[in-house]
């Protein structure tokens, strides 16, 4: 099944396609606005410690990453306050004219938090 990759900030609305997650951040860091200072920590995490690497950017950035596929829609992000991410992904799924049944997975690291809702379940405040 082939995926499409996404990072976002999902305080300044940017949203990156990507080929992989580890090497996505690397190349569009700055698209992104990762810090120089988190910029500087990628040498530590090779490609065997990418899930480190993405922990770092959760904790450092306010950066989620999806994997967009053509049943549904996974995403993964770690955030006390959810509506920002929320607002990203209702704003990318408007684009890309999600059909109503199209299901959704989102993770909050923070909250450690799952959840799974159709597109036309989506949280009414923010859609």
């Amino acid at each position: 099944m082939d995926f499409r990759r996404f990072w976002c900030n999902y305080l300044t609305g940017a949203v990156v396609e990507v080929t992989n997650f580890a090497d996505g951040a690397r190349t569009h860091a700055d698209e992104l606005g990762i810090p120089a200072e988190v910029q500087a920590k990628f040498a530590e995490y090779t490609e065997l410690r990418s899930r480190g690497l993405c922990e770092l950017l959760f904790r450092s950035t306010p950066l989620g990453r999806w994997q967009w596929g053509p049943y549904d829609l996974r995403a993964e992000f770690c955030a006390e306050d959810d509506a920002p991410f929320l607002r990203c992904v209702a704003t990318f799924a408007r684009k890309e004219q999600f059909a109503p049944d199209f299901m959704l997975h989102l993770i909050n690291d923070f909250k450690l938090q799952r959840r799974h809702f159709r597109w036309c379940d989506f949280p009414g405040e923010i859609q």
